[in-house]
């Protein structure tokens, strides 16, 4: 949230007198003044004070780990499929998905209720690496890697941006490969190896952005990120701001 609607709502201030406030230096984050009413914020990782009172703990925001089962959709709800919803605590049902996943596709999903960063990270300006491991119907050979390097075109004509795929284990009838993409167009793993002549058989995230699935962290489970995994947040949000 900007740094003048916390202080609005802690202290019971108007929009004008909260400025004020800000702009006479009564405000702290993180025991530097901020004088940028506009600052994004978050009182659950930062330490706001006014006149040296820390402020708004309780209006922090929560962010959770959820490792995605085949089969579920990536929605609030649905009246077909399970979604993750179904294994998430009532405290919990007001989150949203960052980096939504089809039905058939396992691995990391984020949840949050802080509506920049969920768009920070889910923003195609901001070309956030997504990873996933693959499993094909055919053979991975150094010349499908080449043209991963050098961007993927579809028939429509549509060229992918430049991707990164590792060969893990590659044979006739069956390969495995470790892909990151910076975009994420509809179906596009699928789509991209296509192209190359390949149906994926298997595809699991690994890997948003510079989080990655905890390997402890069974299908159909969560948890709230740790302290370092918040700290990485933070410093999203701050280079952001810059």
């Amino acid at each position: 949230m900007r740094l003048q609607t916390l202080i609005q709502q802690t202290q019971g201030l108007s929009a004008t007198k909260a400025r004020k406030w800000i702009h006479q230096g009564k405000v702290q984050v993180d025991g530097q003044v901020v004088l940028d009413g506009n600052r994004a914020v978050d009182p659950s990782l930062q330490t706001i004070s006014v006149a040296n009172e820390r402020v708004g703990e309780s209006l922090g925001y929560r962010y959770v780990m959820y490792h995605k089962k085949k089969g579920q959709v990536s929605a609030k709800s649905d009246r077909q499929w399970p979604t993750p919803f179904d294994e998430l605590p009532d405290d919990y049902q007001g989150l949203t998905i960052v980096g939504r996943l089809d039905r058939d596709v396992t691995g990391l999903l984020l949840l949050t209720d802080n509506g920049q960063w969920h768009y920070l990270m889910e923003s195609d300006r901001f070309h956030i690496p997504k990873t996933y491991l693959v499993t094909v119907n055919g053979r991975i050979d150094d010349e499908m890697v080449r043209k991963f390097q050098k961007g993927v075109v579809w028939s429509d004509g549509f060229q992918c941006r430049p991707a990164q795929l590792e060969i893990l284990e590659t044979c006739e009838t069956k390969s495995i490969g470790r892909l990151t993409i910076t975009e994420g167009k509809r179906h596009q793993v699928k789509k991209i190896f296509l192209a190359c002549g390949v149906k994926v058989i298997a595809l699991e995230r690994i890997a948003l952005g510079p989080f990655t699935l905890d390997p402890f962290l069974e299908e159909g489970t969560y948890r709230p990120f740790t302290a370092e995994e918040c700290q990485v947040v933070l410093d999203i949000l701050k280079n952001y701001q810059r």
